[in-house]
């Protein structure tokens, strides 16, 4: 960037090959020259602080970027620590029906039972085809009832044992919202 505006006063002032100079004849390699320096500079710049910033990365990814040993094992212990989210603890309600509920939603064979109701669901939705006789439309509009009841049981029963703490999870709150569209559908 030294001593452009002479080269570019010159460029500007030339008219050809063996012809003298003109002050100011050709004004467009002003724009030129400019262009180019301002350009240039900026993409000079770029490929300096998109290296410098490339080799930070991969330092980085290797773990090895600015900090000490001691300083990555303080940051993987704050990482850690902010990803877990801790969960209110559940106690068992007092009133009888409450527990009577909380007990039965909180055993294992609950939710097994009802993965395979959802399971069975999904059969009986996916075994409907055109044409299918009224004796299995039938039957299929029973089972559905029966499935229907069963989700609807089932989230009565959470309700009830929960309480408030029934829509913190998002999928109680899918069930719930699957609930209210089958008693939508009943009614």
């Amino acid at each position: 960037t030294e001593s452009w505006t002479d080269v570019m006063s010159v460029a500007i002032d030339q008219r050809g090959v063996d012809m003298q100079p003109v002050p100011n004849n050709n004004r467009a390699w002003a724009v030129y020259f400019i262009a180019f320096l301002v350009l240039g500079s900026f993409f000079i710049l770029e490929l300096f602080v998109g290296a410098i910033a490339e080799s930070f990365s991969r330092l980085r990814e290797k773990g090895q970027g600015l900090l000490t040993e001691a300083q990555m094992q303080w940051a993987r212990t704050q990482q850690f620590v902010l990803q877990i989210k801790p969960e209110k603890l559940l106690c068992r309600p007092k009133n009888t029906a409450r527990a009577l509920c909380f007990d039965v939603v909180l055993n294992k064979w609950f939710d097994r039972a009802i993965a395979v109701v959802i399971l069975a669901n999904s059969a009986c939705l996916a075994s409907v085809s055109f044409g299918d006789s009224l004796e299995k439309m039938a039957v299929l509009d029973l089972l559905n009832g029966v499935f229907s009841s069963v989700f609807i049981l089932e989230c009565v029963l959470k309700t009830t044992a929960f309480g408030g703490l029934y829509f913190r999870s998002g999928w109680n709150n899918l069930d719930f919202v699957i609930v209210i569209g089958l008693l939508g559908g009943f009614v």
